[in-house]
């Protein structure tokens, strides 16, 4: 990551983002966790578009977000060189490469701020795809708390709202049963948040349909 550029990219983009992304933010406890984040931290969220990451760019406006990028970012150089300066860490898919792993965790214990599409893909109609387990494990080795997100992801459409409502902080670590081995720990953990940020839609989506009928 190199500041210079990601503030740079923050400062001239305030302006295209609040035409082009009209952001309104909901909360399920503001006082559990708002827009400021203190320490290190692991955000998850559901997947709409390449811009989600702008778009958690300027709503943690104050924090720094690394991100993982998959190779089809990797379209050229110049996009992957870019892409590195502003907070991606880069991962291939197709090699099962996970050197990025190490990445994260040395980011995570220097309190850095990673976000995390467990869809591992863009998924706009919010299907049942299975969660990547990654984030869950990186805070469990980190103990990081994870602060679940759901977004609209309604971009370029200056009649609509970009809707984001953000869940409660939560660790990890303190859902882990020692009664159970570490990859069933792994795998109810991910299912609990996949089920959580599908509670967070709900919760969303029934708050804007109730202010359409007023």
């Amino acid at each position: 990551m190199f500041k210079p550029l990601l503030w740079f990219v923050k400062i001239t983009g305030i302006l295209p983002a609040s035409i082009f992304a009209r952001r309104k933010t909901y909360y399920l406890n503001k006082q559990q966790q708002s827009r400021k984040i203190k320490g290190k931290a692991i955000i998850v969220s559901n997947h709409t578009d390449v811009f989600d990451y702008a778009f958690y760019m300027f709503l943690f406006l104050f924090r720094d977000i690394y991100v993982l990028v998959a190779e089809v970012i990797q379209v050229n150089s110049f996009m992957k060189h870019f892409t590195s300066m502003i907070g991606g860490i880069f991962t291939n898919r197709n090699l099962h490469d996970y050197a990025f792993f190490d990445v994260l965790k040395s980011k995570l214990q220097k309190n850095k701020v990673i976000l995390f599409f467990p869809d591992g893909k863009i998924n706009k109609e919010f299907l049942d795809f299975p969660y990547k387990d990654a984030f869950v494990r990186l805070a469990l080795l980190t103990s990081a708390p994870i602060i679940p997100l759901y977004t609209t992801g309604e971009y370029f459409d200056i009649k609509k709202r970009s809707c984001v409502l953000i869940g409660e902080k939560s660790y990890p670590c303190e859902m882990y049963n020692n009664n159970l081995d570490y990859e069933t720990n792994v795998s109810n953990i991910t299912l609990y948040y996949k089920n959580y940020i599908g509670m967070l839609r709900t919760t969303l989506h029934t708050l804007l349909d109730a202010k359409t009928k007023k």
